[in-house]
C-alpha cells in the first residue's frame, strides 16, 4: 500500500499535467488540420507528398505509406507537409514545381483555408452553446464603489442609499452598481446594486463617467478611433489598446448617426500597464433555432473579428503600442489552454466551461490561419506572392532563390519564437 501523502502528491501532479496534456493533443489537431489543406490538394493535383509530419525533431513515430513517410516528432509545436522540389531542384513530372502556378496557389493557401473554416466551425459551436452573441450596442452602466461587504440577497431597507437606486428586492454583485436603467434626464430608476457600508449620497450617486461624457443606454457603437466596430469582440480589442482614457465613438442613437468626440473612461493597471476600465455592458442577442440565418450571421461575423484582430493587433505591434513582451508563444498558448480546459472540468457550470475551450480554440485556430497569410517569406503568404508575381509575370523565380529566402526568414521567425518562449516560461516562473 502507498502511503496517502504519496498518493496525494501524484494525484496533485496529475491534476497539473493532464491538462497539458489535452492542451497539446488539441493544438496537434490544429496543426493536423491545416497540414492536411496542403496534403490533400497535393494529392489531387498528383505531386508527390513525401512526408507528412506533426512537429519537428527527431521522430517518435514513423510510418512508410506507399510513397509518403508519416511521422509523429519530438517537438509538438508544429509539423509540415514535404512536397518534392518545393524548397529544392527536382526533375520529377510530379514535383510541386512541376505544375502551374494556380494549382500551387491552391495548394500553398490551402492550410490557413482549412484553418480559417475549422475556426468558424468552433465560433459557431461557441455561439450554440452560449445561446447569445454579444454586440456592441450599451445595455447598462457600471460605477465602481470599492468598500463593500457581501450578505447575499438583501432588501431596500438594508441599504444606506436613496431610494432612486432601488426598486425592488436585488442579489449583491461583487463591487458594483449595475445601473439597468437611466432615463433621459439622468436619473437612476432601477439597479442591481451591493450591499454597502454607509455612505453619504454623494458618494453614491457618482455616474459612470462614460455616462457623463456622452455615451447612452441603447446607444450602438459602430466606430472607434477611425475604426469600425461590429460586435463586443471589436470593442474590448479596441478599448483595451487605446493609450489613453478618451475614445471617439460614432454610435447610432434612436435611428440617428451620432460622432461622441470624447467619451471617457477611468484607467486600471495591470502589470505594470494601464489599460481603460470598462464602465457599461453590452447587449446580449439570443440566438434560437428558430433564427439559424441570424446564427450563421453571427458565427460569420464573430469569425471575421478575431481574423481582423489578429491585422491589428499587428499593426500596433509595429507602432509599439504591445511589445514583444506582450507576445503569447507556444508555451504560453499550451499554459493558456491547459488552464482553461482545466477550469471548464472544475467548474460548476460546465456548459459556460465548455463554451470558453471552444472559444479560445476558435481564436487560436483563426489566429494561426491568418498569421500564415501574412506576406512573409517562409509563410504560406510570402509564397503566395511569389507565386502571384509569377502568374503576373509569367516568369518562375529560382526554386534555389526562394529556398534560400525563406530558410533565412524561417531562421529569423524560429529566433522569434525562441524568444517570446523564454518570455512565456519567465512569465510561468514568476506566476503571471
Amino acid at each position: 500500500m502507498y502511503p496517502l501523502s504519496f498518493l496525494t502528491s501524484v494525484q496533485g501532479i496529475w491534476n497539473k499535467i493532464w491538462p497539458v496534456i489535452v492542451a497539446i493533443f488539441l493544438f496537434a489537431i490544429v496543426i493536423m488540420i491545416h497540414e492536411f489543406g496542403h496534403f490533400m490538394w497535393a494529392k489531387i493535383f498528383k505531386v508527390k507528398v513525401n512526408e507528412f509530419a506533426l512537429g519537428f525533431g527527431p521522430a517518435i513515430i514513423k510510418k512508410q505509406i506507399g510513397e509518403t513517410l508519416y511521422a509523429i516528432r519530438l517537438i509538438p509545436f508544429g509539423g509540415y507537409c514535404a512536397m518534392e522540389g518545393e524548397d529544392e531542384e527536382s526533375e520529377s513530372d510530379r514535383s510541386f514545381g512541376a505544375i502551374s502556378a494556380w494549382k500551387r496557389m491552391i495548394i500553398v493557401a490551402a492550410g490557413a483555408f482549412n484553418n480559417l473554416v475549422l475556426g468558424l466551425i468552433l465560433v459557431g459551436v461557441m455561439l450554440g452553446l452560449a445561446g447569445s452573441y454579444s454586440t456592441a450596442t450599451v445595455e447598462n452602466f457600471y460605477c465602481p464603489l470599492g468598500d463593500v461587504s457581501f450578505n447575499g440577497i438583501v432588501d431596500e431597507e438594508d441599504i444606506k442609499i436613496t431610494t432612486d437606486y432601488i426598486n425592488n428586492k436585488v442579489e449583491f454583485n461583487k463591487s458594483q452598481i449595475v445601473y439597468s436603467d437611466i432615463d433621459k434626464d439622468g436619473k437612476v430608476t432601477e439597479a442591481d446594486v451591493t450591499l454597502i457600508k454607509e455612505k453619504s449620497a454623494d458618494e453614491t450617486q457618482n455616474k459612470p463617467r462614460s455616462y457623463v461624457t456622452g455615451l447612452r443606454i441603447g446607444d450602438k457603437i459602430i466606430n472607434i478611433n477611425g475604426r469600425f466596430v461590429n460586435n463586443a469582440s471589436d470593442l474590448s480589442y479596441m478599448m483595451m489598446s487605446s493609450k489613453d482614457n478618451s475614445l471617439e465613438m460614432t454610435v447610432i442613437r434612436e435611428g440617428k448617426k451620432l460622432n461622441l468626440p470624447s467619451v471617457e473612461f477611468n484607467m486600471a493597471e495591470y502589470e505594470n500597464k494601464t489599460f481603460i476600465q470598462n464602465d457599461f455592458a453590452v447587449v446580449n442577442e439570443k440566438l434560437t433555432i428558430k433564427k439559424p440565418l441570424s446564427f450563421v450571421k453571427y458565427t460569420f461575423m464573430e469569425s471575421a473579428s478575431i481574423a481582423r484582430t489578429v491585422w491589428m493587433s499587428l499593426f500596433d505591434l509595429i507602432t509599439g503600442r504591445f511589445g514583444l513582451n506582450d507576445i503569447m508563444g507556444p508555451v504560453g498558448l499550451v499554459n493558456t489552454v491547459s488552464e482553461t480546459v482545466s477550469n471548464a472540468v472544475s467548474s460548476s457550470e460546465p456548459l459556460l466551461g465548455l463554451e470558453n475551450v471552444f472559444y479560445i480554440m476558435g481564436l487560436i485556430t483563426i489566429n494561426l490561419g491568418m498569421m500564415n497569410l501574412l506576406p512573409i517569406p517562409a509563410l504560406d503568404g510570402g509564397r503566395l506572392v511569389f507565386l502571384f508575381v509569377e502568374c503576373i509575370t509569367r516568369k518562375k523565380l529560382s526554386t534555389k532563390v526562394e529556398a534560400i529566402v525563406n530558410s533565412v526568414t524561417f531562421m529569423l521567425l524560429m529566433a522569434l519564437i525562441l524568444l517570446v518562449t523564454g518570455n512565456d516560461i519567465i512569465r510561468l516562473i514568476r506566476g503571471g
